[in-house]
Order: structure tokens, then C-alpha cells, then sequence
């Protein structure tokens, strides 16, 4: 599964032209931004920068690019997930099993969070699966809305969650994800 992360802070309001000028220059956050901007629409291009923003020692674009490599090539973004760690990335860090800091997960929470609100469907489900142990109505509240958003995945889990609390709500879910094509999801 291809996990949607948080999009680069800094370089509020550029976009445009004056993005691709200071991503031209080798600026490595205008290339993350550059990258997160084309993630949806032109995802080859989106790896190759991010690519280029992570060999130049960006963390974060190390995890964006091993989180866009996930399916493609697991050993290539595993060894980015590494890097990434390694530099001290708490999203990297829980994805090879290193051990997170409080304040680490804390912030990599607040990264997803906003990534969610702006519609992130994968920052949706990585919210859920780093809350559901701790706080599961919070988790099921992501799920929620990746489900509603149309993720299937959400939408299966949902129905297994829910399948003794809410035996009603469980079957709906499940429906969907079954309608949507997730067999496993049949009742």
C-alpha cells in the first residue's frame, strides 16, 4: 500500500513559476514542495525529485520517496526508510521499527493530522493505524473518513472493528468494500 505523507513546510504562497525557479537552483525544499505538488497528477516525476531533494540529505523526502516506493520496489524503500531514520525521521523510524520517542510520534501525529485535514486519504489511514492501540475512537474516527472518502482498505477494517460493537454499521462497510471489489470483504 502507497502511504500519502504530510507536504513540506516553508515556501508558504510560492507555486508556479517561482517554484520551479528555486527548485531549478537545487533548492531542496522547493523540489519536496515541487514533488508533493505533482504526487497525484505525475507521480514519475514526483519520485524523481523526491529522489533528488533525498540524495541531496533532505529527511523528509527520503520518506516521502520510500512511502511512493512501497509497491514499486520494497528493498529501494525500505533502504530509504532507513536513511531516513538514520537522520532521525520519526515516520522512518516506526516504518524499519526503531524505537519513537513521545514527542517524535506526538509530531508525526500533528504531520498526518494536517495531511488528513487537507484530504490526505493516507494520512488518514496512518493516523489509524499509529492510534489503534492508544486511542481507538480517535482511530476509527480516520478510518471513518478514508472510508467515506472511498478507501477500501478503510472500509474493510472498519467492518472488522465494528463487527461485535455494531454488527449493523459492520455489515454496511463491508458491503461497500465488497461492492468496490475487495472480495475478502464479502459477507
Amino acid at each position: 500500500m502507497t502511504t500519502a505523507v504530510p507536504g513540506p513546510g516553508g515556501h508558504q504562497g510560492l507555486h508556479g513559476q517561482d517554484l520551479e525557479e528555486l527548485a531549478d537552483q537545487g533548492d531542496p525544499l522547493a523540489i519536496c514542495k515541487l514533488a508533493w505538488g505533482v504526487q497525484k497528477s505525475d507521480l514519475d516525476r514526483s519520485v524523481k525529485l523526491y529522489r533528488k531533494a533525498a540524495e541531496m540529505g533532505r529527511r523528509g523526502a527520503m520518506y516521502n520517496l520510500a512511502c511512493l516506493m512501497q509497491d514499486v520496489d520494497p528493498i529501494e524503500a525500505n533502504e530509504w526508510f532507513e536513511r531516513a531514520a538514520k537522520f532521525g525521521g520519526p515516520g522512518a523510524k516506526r516504518a524499519v521499527g526503531y524505537p519513537v520517542s513521545a514527542a517524535e510520534r506526538a509530531e508525526a501525529l500533528r504531520g498526518f493530522a494536517r495531511a488528513a485535514d487537507a484530504g490526505e486519504v493516507g494520512a488518514m489511514t496512518t493516523m489509524a493505524e499509529m492510534l489503534e492501540e492508544d486511542d481507538p475512537e480517535q482511530a476509527r474516527e480516520s478510518l471513518v473518513k478514508a472510508a467515506s472518502c472511498g478507501h477500501i482498505g478503510s472500509m474493510k477494517k472498519l467492518g472488522d472493528l465494528l463487527a461485535d460493537s455494531a454488527p449493523e454499521q459492520a455489515g454496511q462497510w463491508l458491503a461497500r468494500a465488497a461492492d468496490l471489489g475487495d472480495t475478502s470483504a464479502a459477507l
